[in-house]
């Protein structure tokens, strides 16, 4: 046989982990193909390799050491990285080989949160087991704990041990800072990937700062983490001793320039402190740092600075005070603006004012805390901005158009500028920026110009409040409301252009028109449904509709109710007297109106908002079980099929019975002609006899 005869293919059998084949599988003078899961291998010509010949043992070890070197260079890397200075919690899980150790898959460590130096820092310790471990054998899991980096002067022995676990014996501490952690196995077995709490580890930090602590099965017992073993390190930052804790202290921000503390103004905590560029003593916010202990308690004993560093436009002004007191900002750009202040806190609470420096733009106050250790905390930081003069003019909102009959205002309320109810609409809202876009109050408010003054006066703003729930937008927006003549009548028509006048107290930057009609107070009130049958809770849209005496759209603004609505059966969403007519109309918004959940007939109930208070109604239907009505959809579709199958059938036997009609007939009509012929040839045959 030659030694292309030789050339076959291996059995995926003998193919299957080729590091592993046994002597028969080597002495095999065959060829493995390449394919897409395996690599191209050539068997030697020759003598057949058996136990122990050198070729062929050399490239199965020359692979197996190929693939342990990998796994060691990857737990040394990821070590390295670990020790390198990760601040979050980091993990390797190499397979281990099973020697006089069982192996892990894994190693969870949960660290303490907020310790503090002197006070003991736990860690909560578990392990999975990568193969089953049967009760009372040998092996054992040799965990230790090694402090990898700490503040000088902060490494303190590991104190305890493992807290008693089920199945697992306690292993010893050493008073060197490392840890020595036995733990045998005891009386159950330790499955495969399930994981086993050993329980707690704790020490105690000496010194405030940043600590990291290795967990690692010493597989190997050399004392240090090396190869594939399994390891887990935990990052901490430990507070000072019993004084400040970064964790629990805070900063607090508002865009107020009172006296008040920031967290105490509770509707602008945190908000942005913003004002004009320009310099003045007026400060454009406070912010408000509380020093806390862990137990929430003062800490500026143990604080020797506060600061506050600025990023970008603004300075501070760094007040021991626990309240900011006066404004804290120079008035005039001849004083030094302090872009870095700080001082040595008498109280828990320290207070910093935002002071613009006469630039417009954004700007970062950073916050820093320096403990009696020296240890320096990034509390947090400050978003604050400073704006240029208003620039340009926008529409937000246009609410009502239809203004009042006979003389008044629409979109006006109590006190301008103020919204803190939601009857209170604007008929319009404005806005005007700077270059930046940024929303900032104008030098004078815009105002409305009327095309007719017969129909329309004009139209007043006033600079929004920015009150919290109902406000346009605070600083920048202006709420507008629209007056009309005393000559004004149902019907007529005018334009209103809102506009704003410029720095040269001459020119206007102005919008486009907008039209308005006049309208008298509701004298009739329809109410209709969008549809006249709904399923069980569907949503419903439902119109009212408001004309005045002369049938033209009632004036914005009005209650198109004078009562809570009702309904026969529970109606979710039924509007109130809050409802608002806008265009001689109102709507629900989508989805919040709902039909009853149970089938049948139902009516909604109104009081209109006229003088008299007329009674309206309007009904709807909900349709019954979805699930019923298919099933009669389907019966009656059945019926029909069947029908037309008979209809079919029917048709089918007439035109059988028509064809055999016709075939009855041509047999009898070529019967008729065979006797024919018969006849024909008969006389044919006497006349030749004749001749």
């Amino acid at each position: 046989m030659s030694p292309k005869d030789n050339n076959k293919q291996v059995s995926a059998a003998v193919r299957i982990l080729h590091q592993k084949r046994d002597a028969s599988a080597r002495a095999t003078h065959l060829m493995v193909k390449n394919d897409s899961l395996i690599t191209y291998e050539k068997a030697f010509l020759g003598q057949a390799a058996i136990k122990k010949f050198f070729i062929a043992t050399f490239l199965e070890r020359k692979i197996m050491s190929t693939k342990t070197s990998f796994k060691r260079i990857a737990a040394v890397a990821a070590l390295a990285l670990t020790l390198g200075g990760f601040s979050a919690v980091s993990a390797y899980a190499g397979a281990g080989d099973l020697a006089t150790n069982a192996s892990l898959a894994s190693v969870q460590v949960t660290a303490p949160t907020a310790p503090t130096a002197g006070t003991a820092a736990a860690f909560t310790i578990g392990i999975t087991p990568a193969s089953t471990i049967t009760a009372g054998t040998a092996d054992s899991l040799a965990m230790k704990a090694a402090i990898t980096s700490a503040p000088t002067g902060g490494i303190a022995p590991f104190t305890g041990a493992f807290v008693a676990v089920t199945n697992w014996t306690d292993g010893a501490t050493t008073a060197s800072g490392a840890g020595v952690l036995g733990a045998t196995l005891g009386t159950s077995t330790a499955a495969a990937g399930t994981k086993v709490s050993l329980g707690t580890l704790s020490f105690t930090p000496a010194k405030a700062g940043t600590y990291s602590i290795t967990f690692y099965h010493d597989q190997s017992a050399d004392g240090t983490l090396s190869g594939s073993e399994v390891y887990q390190t935990a990052t901490i930052t430990v507070g000072a001793a019993n004084g400040y804790s970064n964790a629990t202290s805070s900063i607090f921000s508002n865009a107020l320039s009172t006296d008040a503390i920031a967290s105490s103004a509770t509707a602008a905590t945190n908000a942005e402190p913003t004002r004009a560029k320009a310099m003045s003593a007026t400060r454009a916010g406070t912010i408000t740092v509380s020093l806390n202990t862990a137990t929430n308690t003062s800490a500026h004993s143990f604080v020797t600075k506060v600061e506050a560093i600025v990023a970008g436009q603004g300075y501070v002004n760094v007040i021991d005070a626990a309240l900011p007191g006066s404004n804290g900002c120079y008035a005039n750009a001849a004083a030094s603006p302090l872009r870095s202040d700080s001082v040595a806190p008498s109280q828990q609470l320290v207070n910093i004012a935002v002071c613009s420096d006469g630039t417009a733009g954004a700007g970062t106050v950073t916050i820093k805390v320096t403990d009696t250790d020296g240890v320096s905390y990034t509390l947090g930081s400050v978003k604050t901005n400073f704006t240029d003069t208003a620039k340009s003019l926008a529409l937000v909102a246009t609410n009502y158009t239809v203004a009042k009959a006979g003389g008044g205002d629409i979109g006006q309320y109590a006190t301008m500028g103020t919204r803190d109810a939601a009857t209170k609409i604007p008929a319009t809202i404005l806005v005007t920026k700077d270059s930046a876009g940024n929303a900032v109050t104008h030098a004078s408010d815009p105002s409305g110009l009327s095309s007719n003054t017969a129909v329309l006066v004009g139209g007043t703003c006033a600079v929004d409040s920015g009150n919290a729930t109902y406000g346009s937008g605070g600083a920048g927006y202006y709420n507008c409301y629209v007056t009309s003549s005393t000559a004004a009548k149902s019907g007529d028509k005018a334009t209103i252009t809102w506009r704003v006048l410029n720095s040269d107290a001459v020119t206007y930057t102005s919008l486009a028109a907008i039209d308005y009609t006049i309208g008298g107070a509701i004298s009739k009130t329809t109410y209709a449904l969008d549809a006249g049958s709904y399923a069980t809770g569907d949503p419903m849209t439902l119109t009212i509709t408001v004309k005045d005496s002369t049938g033209n759209a009632a004036y914005d603004g009005q209650a198109v109710l004078s009562a809570q609505s009702t309904s026969s059966k529970t109606v979710t969403g039924l509007p109130t007297t809050t409802a608002l007519s806008t265009g001689g109309k109102w709507s629900n918004k989508v989805n919040t109106l709902f039909a009853p959940s149970t089938t049948g007939d139902f009516s909604l109930f109104f009081e209109g908002g006229d003088a008299l208070a007329t009674v309206g109604t309007v009904a709807g239907t909900v349709d019954g079980d979805p699930a019923a009505s298919l099933a009669l959809d389907a019966a009656n579709a059945a019926t029909d099929a069947a029908n037309n199958a008979y209809d079919e059938a029917q048709n089918a036997t007439q035109a059988a019975s028509d064809a055999l009609a016709a075939v009855t007939a041509l047999a009898t009509q070529v019967t008729s002609l065979i006797a024919s012929v018969k006849k024909l040839t008969a006389a044919v045959a006497k006349l030749n006899k004749k001749k």
